[in-house]
């Protein structure tokens, strides 16, 4: 039988499922969400499998809704996990990201961990092949260090293990901030035994979720202040901020690069004259020096890296054309960044500034970000961000090797 033979209306119930199951599939190969796996492809996927064998049946409208109800059942029970084998494999971050969301365990102290073994993560939830009893650099740090819009071959950490030829292994996590990496820098010397803790402090978010973790979670109570606000136990800016998240504010075009930004959130996340950003910045302060002395214990190396915002790599191509909102986020980013600066030179604690190099890449053309309001590089920027760590790490700036090289003939 041809498809001109059909009746007419079993021809649209072939159609429209086609269209629905080619659509479906696509945008789950090329749609790389943040959050991952985009659960209305799967209803769209089964739908269409549905509609095509609803046209192909020739036996009356019961059978035809009998079959469709048969399949879409088989398909969520026995055929959704094998599409969904099909559809990590061929695109590897879809799956990564699903299981951000999607495929978790609760951890007393971190709140939430991707499962163990789940796609694309090892036996303790963390972005990495498998397990090692020991490793030369451990990374901790939230989504951009876990490696947001990038396989995860090409994440930074991984990327930076093949540039010095070192095992490191990556402990970043989506929504963990500066309390969660000083558990994680605990957990990482005590079960991997690294010679250096790399952290990555991203002024995204990362003064605001110092402050969430510690007034909303109990199991870090004990760093709260005693004269704490009480107000300060509920939390107004995450569900402020999150309304905004991905509204536009700004937008860069040239040198062949588009991209917008969302300079009103990250306003709100890192402005100091807010009580609870600036209770995140003092408990940040507090969480580095904490971590500084666990390192110092344990005998290996603490290096911070800072990794800035979007819209401060492109505040230079920006200049003249930013609008007040853009400018003001500027101004609050850069000063909770000279603070965090001022805190690490004091205390004598090593970090590296990606801004510089990530400010080159994009004045150079170089698209390391997406088109959207996603804040998070593409594998272009995370590149950008392993060199820069690669090259401290080989050649660090400290006053002594300053003074080697002067004396040097």
């Amino acid at each position: 039988m041809q498809f001109q033979d059909i009746d007419p209306k079993r021809q649209m119930f072939i159609m429209l499922g086609s269209i629905t199951l080619v659509v479906s599939l696509g945008a789950e190969l090329f749609y790389q969400s943040p959050v991952g796996y985009d659960q209305f492809c799967n209803v769209g996927f089964l739908a269409g499998l549905g509609w095509i064998l609803g046209g192909i049946v020739t036996r009356t409208k019961r059978v035809i809704m009998a079959a469709y109800v048969l399949l879409t059942t088989l398909s969520g029970i026995g055929m959704l996990p094998l599409f969904m084998l099909v559809i990590f494999t061929l695109n590897p971050l879809a799956g990564d990201q699903f299981v951000l969301t999607n495929n978790t365990v609760p951890d007393h102290e971190l709140g939430l961990l991707v499962r163990p073994h789940a796609w694309g993560h090892d036996a303790e939830g963390f972005r990495n092949a498998d397990v090692p009893d020991r490793v030369d650099i451990v990374a901790i740090g939230d989504s951009q260090t876990w490696g947001l819009n990038a396989p995860r071959k090409e994440s930074w950490p991984h990327v930076l293990g093949e540039l010095m030829t070192m095992r490191v292994y990556n402990m970043g996590m989506i929504r963990f901030g500066p309390m969660e990496y000083s558990v994680l820098t605990n957990r990482a010397l005590a079960q991997l035994s690294p010679k250096i803790i790399v952290i990555g402090l991203y002024f995204g978010n990362d003064l605001y979720n110092a402050y969430a973790s510690i007034y909303t979670r109990d199991v870090f109570a004990d760093r709260r202040r005693p004269d704490a606000d009480p107000d300060w136990l509920t939390d107004t800016i995450g569900p402020a901020a999150i309304k905004i998240v991905s509204e536009p504010d700004a937008a860069y075009s040239g040198n062949g690069v588009d991209t917008r930004f969302t300079a009103a959130y990250r306003s709100m996340v890192v402005d100091l004259s807010q009580p609870r950003i600036a209770e995140g910045l003092r408990s940040t302060s507090e969480i580095l020096l904490d971590i500084q002395q666990q390192v110092h214990n344990s005998g290996a190396r603490l290096v911070v890296l800072l990794i800035p915002t979007k819209e401060l790599v492109y505040a230079d191509l920006m200049a003249g054309q930013s609008n007040a909102a853009y400018a003001r986020q500027i101004r609050l980013e850069e000063d909770a960044r000279s603070r965090i600066v001022d805190l690490l030179d004091a205390n004598g604690i090593e970090y590296v500034d990606s801004l510089p190099a990530l400010r080159e890449a994009v004045q150079s053309g170089i698209a390391i970000y997406p088109r959207d309001t996603d804040g998070h590089p593409m594998p272009e920027g995370y590149r950008v961000i392993a060199n820069t760590v690669a090259s401290y790490l080989q050649h660090p700036f400290s006053p002594e090797n300053v003074e080697k090289e002067t004396d040097s003939p």
